[in-house]
């Protein structure tokens, strides 16, 4: 059934305490105000593949456990990811998207091959609207320069170079002129999509240089004046990360090894996720020396790895997880801790068996971790438990620009609210998506004419410097929205409230669609006027759907209320009110056919007890 609203929306002081920003109901530790804000889930997707149901089933449990992240180790021996265009121009030479895929394909099938060994960037595009939608935001993993057998096949493939550091078949040589440019080439690209999908961090990897080359790489390094080129190359690919207004990430243990600091200095900026601190013959510094070096630190511990073919942290074990234990030391101002899964033995188990088990573990460990402003869960509740705080903005009587729109996100998250709705059709329409065309019966209308239509009615009602926001402006929001742990509810009014939509129905159809002298309310008797209207609506409703939005706000408030008072009285005394219901019940089936729950302004509904 629809979700009512009445005109009033709560503060968050007046919301019932447990509503806002719900974890699992455990009790929780408090980390140190101000510091820790990174709860992770980290998935091995590299070595071994996962399918997107899997990996929705693994931010599903994320989400319930209030974590705010899932890592996706994409590259990690294995690349279980590829771009529509793997086009790459390394020096003079440019390799086609063909030619690329295919040697990535190639060296993930020599590693270790599965029915399917790669997602696509539609699968990827899902999987991201759908962390969108629980509240999650998706961190990548494309870890260099070692672990990266599939890579380094593919540059050496493509290059006819030896690419590779020493005898290791996964790690490149950091001096190799080479295998570096080809392997930062090769990241632009997935830096620049992840960046356009709104993520803020990129996890690096840069650990266990050449691990597989008769011991640990970073001795060797050290000891042949090669650390240096470690260092230089770790600090490029940050900066890379950092153009792309991501914030780089990286494991520790190639991290001023054995307190190598006369060879250079990290990027600071680098946050560091803390996993082991050595043993017998790998001189890994201690997590105090990092801090001390101005990192931010994550407890990675690895005694809590969950392994595909190892040792599996149990759910018992989970619980006890203490952010501020690192191994070797205690940290009293960690900025997050995260969960791994490792795919140590790709083949061990299905995907599915991974996502079914870890389940249980991954809420005992969230059940240990602190409680933050952007703790978040889309969880399942009863029909009458209370799990929505609004913030609404009528964004379509007026223009909001993107940063203004973000600013209240950030309000919204801060006051621990769950949802912002966006009133982008309010009498004016304030947001034009890429392709406007519609098909009304048996006329097409081109995007051309249907946006400057929609322009104009929104030039005529209240002309902005700016009056409509754009496809990527709406993405950046509903990207944004999502790192605050906020989902948006699309509010697009109808049958009244819709000025510049009505204007563009009657300038595209020349027919009269209007309730009688009303200037924003369409005739829902008129048949013409309710197939622009929900074919309009449709074009929306499959965009916010697709993008994760799980509730959709169709108005349907004060019907013709510019025509002499208000429409619901006329069309009650005028016999016409079924017309009102159909229409109502129409498009809240189309909603629903999307996958999202309708919502409603209350003062149609039933009107004066009509039923």
């Amino acid at each position: 059934m629809p979700i009512l609203l009445s005109a009033a929306m709560a503060a968050s002081m007046l919301l019932p305490a447990a509503a806002a920003n719900q974890g699992s109901g455990e009790t929780t530790t408090t980390a140190t105000e101000g510091s820790y804000d990174k709860s992770i889930v980290m998935v091995d997707a590299g070595r071994k593949y996962f399918s997107v149901d899997s990996l929705k089933s693994i931010i599903d449990s994320a989400s319930s456990a209030g974590m705010h992240y899932v890592m996706l180790g994409l590259g990690n021996d294995g690349m279980r990811f590829l771009l529509d265009d793997m086009s790459l121009t390394v020096g003079d030479t440019t390799y086609t998207s063909e030619e690329v895929s295919t040697a990535i394909h190639a060296g993930n099938e020599a590693y270790s091959d599965f029915e399917v060994d790669e997602l696509t960037e539609d699968d990827m595009d899902a999987i991201m609207s759908h962390a969108d939608s629980k509240g999650v935001e998706i961190i990548p993993l494309i870890n260099t320069p070692g672990h990266m057998d599939a890579i380094l096949d593919t540059a050496e493939a493509l290059t006819g170079v030896d690419c590779a550091y020493g005898s290791s078949q996964r790690t490149i040589d950091i001096t190799n002129e080479t295998a570096t440019s080809f392997t930062k080439a090769f990241l632009q690209k997935y830096i620049t999509y992840f960046a356009d999908k709104g993520c803020t961090l990129f996890n690096m990897g840069v650990d266990e240089y050449a691990n597989d080359a008769g011991g640990m790489g970073f001795p060797k390094l050290v000891a042949n004046g090669q650390y240096d080129d470690f260092i230089k190359y770790v600090n490029e690919v940050s900066a890379m990360v950092k153009e792309a207004g991501m914030t780089p990430m990286a494991f520790n243990d190639g991290i001023y090894y054995d307190n190598t600091t006369d060879q250079g200095t990290f990027d600071q900026d680098i946050i560091i996720c803390y996993w082991s601190s050595g043993w017998w013959g790998y001189d890994v510094a201690k997590p105090a020396f990092l801090a001390e070096q101005g990192h931010q630190l994550v407890n990675t511990h690895g005694d809590w790895y969950w392994i595909v073919g190892g040792n599996k942290c149990t759910a018992e074990k989970a619980s006890q997880f203490n952010i501020n234990s690192f191994m070797s030391g205690t940290i009293e101002d960690p900025v997050g801790a995260m969960f791994c899964i490792w795919s140590d033995v790709p083949q061990a188990q299905t995907d599915a068996s991974v996502a079914e088990e870890v389940a249980d573990v991954i809420a005992a460990f969230g059940s240990a971790l602190p409680e933050t402003p952007e703790r978040h869960v889309h969880g399942d509740a009863s029909l009458n438990e209370y799990d929505k705080s609004f913030v609404m903005v009528d964004a379509g009587r007026k223009y909001f620009s993107v940063d203004s729109l973000k600013s209240i996100i950030d309000s919204a998250s801060s006051a621990g609210m769950h949802y912002v709705m966006l009133g982008l059709g309010n009498d004016g329409m304030r947001f034009l998506l890429d392709d406007m065309t519609l098909t009304v019966g048996g006329t097409t209308y081109t995007d051309k004419q249907v946006s400057d239509a929609i322009h104009a009615g929104n030039e005529a009602y209240s002309d902005f410097e700016v009056d409509e926001l754009t496809e990527a402006e709406m993405n950046e929001i509903l990207s944004y929205a999502a790192t605050k742990g906020v989902e948006i509810v699309p509010l697009i009014n109808t049958p009244g409230h819709m000025d510049s939509i009505l204007d563009a129905a009657e300038a595209l159809t020349g027919v009269d669609c209007a309730y009688g002298t009303s200037q924003r309310t369409i005739d829902i008797t008129n048949e013409t006027a309710t197939s622009f209207t929900k074919a309009f609506l449709q074009k929306y409703i499959t965009y916010f759907a697709s993008k994760g939005c799980t509730l959709f706000n169709m108005g349907v408030d004060e019907y013709a209320n510019d025509a002499g008072g208000m429409g619901f009285p006329k069309l009650v005394a005028n016999g016409q009110y079924d017309d009102f219901i159909k229409y109502v019940n129409e498009v809240s089936a189309m909603v629903k056919e999307a996958g999202m729950t309708p919502m409603a302004f209350n003062d149609g509904i039933y009107y004066d007890n009509t039923t």
